[in-house]
């Protein structure tokens, strides 16, 4: 099955979402983990500010049972309480005699006050002592304390005094001699508690026998959360001290409540405890607006990573495709592309090479142009030589047949040397045309030729001309080019010897010299001057035919077939002759 096409630019973007998805699916996780633990984080935060509270509270209480116990232990006090006055002034100075509440009031900061209730008739009521009437007598308060013989309990009570209600600790106090003195109270300062209570940072509730404490309910907002039915709950838990207590109302929701109990020395007839109340719906806000921020700055993280994505996929789509269309351009034969591209990675260097491998391309495609364009010319000179060629021959038949009748009629007029002329030309023309036909002849066949060629030479000048062929390998056994000797024979003949009055000689030697063939064709006929001896060698040196067709065409003809190494080469010296070597490889 052939895989699915999809663009890098979509590659990126799905790489990125298989990352981002799982992280931010994680991060979820996470964070809702997080949000729970930051929940009971936030619970125990309050247990140890409610234990704080607590041990605040205790230490409070405690040091309010060590005064009681002072005052219960002064011997002073029972010698005070007791004694008859016989007028004011005596109780006056008994009384200014007594300083210990005087010094508790003033060192203890967390009293109110301390009322001692003395039934002594013959003593006036003051700030500290009250003499005890009937509706005193009556009070549940002091009924109990009198009946606690000397216990510890605390109370809500109004004072009689003032008329202001208090938390006050109540206890009957007797002498050594187990006499009744008096009920003891000792008034709660209501600042003292508000400060413990308040130090923490939610809200903390004073209970005494599962009750609000009087100072909460003078000083304090109305608890809706305390209701009948959360009290009985309390009553009906299991509550040891030290130990924190749970309990939930589906009544008072959204309000959780932990308890614990005070623990107080010698109070054994009733406890306080303290109460936090939670407001779950608050912490929940509190936690939510904490994991809001948080979500918010996920998804702007999460957003401005997207961004940086987005430009960076496209960034790279867009350079891929520029890469791309470059390919294609230069695929197509198209090499005008850009000289780079943006960036500094790996895409850029990749884009270089594919930069230099065009130019390369397209250097090797000039230069085979140039080489395809030469090979045109070659072609095109060879053919417009041949057709030159072609041109100054008369048609072969035609000629044959003319040929043929001179000859008979030489025959018949009995003239020998014309009908061998005539003879000879004709077989030197068939030979042409049958060599023209031919890709290679033997050499000895092109030395047959030549010998045809001399002879015509040879009836024609006479005396004049004499030649003369050599040879140093058996040219049987070797193969050359065609009409490649003829035309340089000529050129002796018609730039030599004709134009010098005297004799001349043709020397044709043919010699093995390595793995090559060197035929030198000497004449002593009048040479070639140094100008236009240049002149031709320049010309065999370029590919083209120029005006000395015969000497060009040669040497082109041998350069193409075997080589550049060979081909003609001229030596001359005007007026002594001139020297032709034509060099081709050995070929059987």
């Amino acid at each position: 099955m052939k895989n699915r096409f999809i663009p890098i630019k979509k590659r990126l973007m799905l790489m990125f979402l298989s990352v981002v998805i799982p992280v931010f699916i994680v991060g979820i996780y996470l964070t809702i983990n997080i949000r729970q633990d930051m929940i009971e984080s936030r619970e125990r935060d309050i247990l140890v500010e409610t234990e704080r509270v607590r041990k605040g509270l205790e230490g409070n209480f405690t040091s309010i049972i060590q005064i009681s116990d002072w005052i219960y232990q002064d011997p002073g006090l029972a010698k005070l309480v007791q004694k008859k006055y016989s007028n004011p002034k005596e109780m006056i100075e008994g009384y200014n005699e007594f300083t210990l509440f005087d010094y508790f009031l003033n060192y203890h900061r967390n009293l109110a006050n301390i009322r001692f209730f003395i039934d002594n008739t013959s003593f006036m009521t003051n700030s500290n002592f009250v003499v005890t009437d009937d509706q005193i007598r009556q009070t549940d308060w002091y009924e109990d304390a009198v009946m606690g013989k000397g216990k510890i309990s605390w109370r809500n009570i109004i004072d009689p005094v003032t008329g202001k209600t208090f938390l006050a600790l109540i206890r009957s106090v007797y002498d050594i001699e187990n006499q009744f003195l008096g009920v003891l109270a000792i008034y709660v300062d209501n600042l003292s508690l508000m400060d413990i209570l308040n130090s923490a940072t939610i809200d903390n509730v004073l209970l005494l026998d599962n009750e609000m404490t009087s100072f909460q309910y003078a000083t304090h907002t109305p608890k809706p959360y305390l209701t009948k039915e959360l009290q009985k709950k309390m009553q009906s838990s299991q509550m040891n001290v030290g130990e924190t207590y749970y309990i939930e109302m589906k009544e008072t929701k959204p309000f959780i409540f932990f308890g614990q109990l005070l623990e107080l020395p010698k109070s054994i007839t009733n406890h306080f405890q303290v109460v936090t109340v939670m407001n779950n719906e608050e912490l929940l806000n509190e936690v939510n607006q904490i994991m809001i921020k948080s979500y918010t700055i996920i998804g702007i993280v999460m957003l401005l990573v997207l961004f940086v994505i987005k430009r960076y996929t496209n960034s790279m789509d867009r350079r891929i495709l520029q890469l791309k269309d470059s390919m294609q351009s230069v695929a197509s034969g198209d090499f005008d592309i850009p000289i780079t591209i943006d960036g500094n990675d790996e895409l850029r260097d990749i884009y270089n090479q594919l930069y230099t491998t065009m130019e390369s391309l397209r250097e090797l495609l000039h230069k085979n142009y140039q080489h395809q364009l030469q090979e045109k010319n070659w072609q095109l000179q060879q053919k417009e030589s041949e057709f030159k060629l072609l041109a100054s021959q008369i048609n072969p038949h035609f000629l044959y047949n003319t040929l043929e009748m001179i000859r008979m009629r030489a025959l018949k007029n009995k003239d020998k040397e014309v009908s061998e002329s005539v003879k000879i030309l004709s077989k030197l023309l068939r030979r042409s045309l049958e060599n023209n036909q031919q890709r290679y002849v033997k050499l000895s066949e092109e030395i047959d030729f030549l010998l045809l060629y001399l002879r015509i030479q040879k009836l024609r000048f006479g005396s004049r001309i004499r030649y003369e062929i050599t040879s140093e390998v058996n040219t049987a056994q070797y193969n050359i080019l065609p009409l490649i000797l003829q035309p340089i024979v000529e050129n002796a003949f018609v730039h030599g010897i004709e134009e010098k009055a005297e004799s001349g000689q043709i020397l044709i030697n043919i010699v093995e010299v390595g793995e090559d063939i060197h035929i030198l064709i000497q004449d002593d006929g009048k040479g070639i001057s140094k100008e236009n001896l240049l002149e031709i060698q320049n010309i065999l040196t370029k590919e083209e035919i120029g005006n000395r067709i015969g000497i060009n065409n040669v040497n082109q003809r041998i350069k193409r077939m075997y080589g550049d190494q060979f081909g003609l080469s001229i030596k001359s010296t005007e007026g002594k002759g001139t020297t032709v070597r034509v060099r081709i490889p050995s070929t059987k």
